[in-house]
């Protein structure tokens, strides 16, 4: 999450960018104690104005969680390796995430292999509220929101038809953008 509200500054730090950024994971205190103290060491107040962390699990509904009132002024999402760990347990998720997104916010995935992303961009066309399990949406999940996405693969493969047919291919990696219309 991304939040590009521009604000004034006295500070002579260069926060003209992005505001703020908000990080949802999982383990999130795990990564915190890890890796993200220093990140926001070297960040915060120079180049942003504040990280915030929060505890996130994409496998149960956005909405009604702590996270949902901060997603829609949001401007970019970066999901990475979350759709092929979670496996099929993010559907309802990420369709409520889309449909509480901004028109204009972008969504970038970022996985080991693209194989959830065709699954994405299936649902996509998928209009009805679904009642029994399928190969591409859980039972109960109306997927008519993730129509409103518009997608580009942004890996190697792009401008070159040859190659695109290893979009199945199995150990390479995927890169997809979509933006909400």
């Amino acid at each position: 999450y991304f939040d590009n509200h521009h604000h004034s500054n006295n500070n002579n730090n260069n926060t003209d960018g992005v505001r703020e950024i908000l990080l949802l994971d999982y383990t999130i205190n795990e990564w915190k104690d890890a890796i993200l103290d220093d990140l926001v060491a070297i960040l915060v107040p120079k180049y942003i104005h504040g990280i915030t962390c929060e505890y996130c699990d994409v496998t149960n509904p956005l909405l009604n969680s702590s996270v949902e009132p901060l997603i829609q002024d949001s401007d970019i999402f970066l999901a990475s390796y979350l759709l092929t760990e979670t496996r099929n347990q993010w559907d309802e998720f990420f369709v409520q995430l889309v449909d509480l997104a901004k028109e204009g916010a972008l969504f970038y995935f970022s996985e080991p292999v693209p194989w959830q992303l065709h699954r994405l961009i299936r649902m996509s066309s998928t209009t009805t509220k679904t009642t029994t399990s399928s190969s591409d949406v859980s039972p109960g999940v109306d997927c008519s929101p993730l129509c409103r996405l518009r997608f580009v693969w942004i890996d190697s493969s792009m401008h070159f038809p040859e190659i695109q047919k290893l979009d199945r291919r199995v150990g390479g990696p995927a890169v997809l953008l979509a933006i909400k219309i």
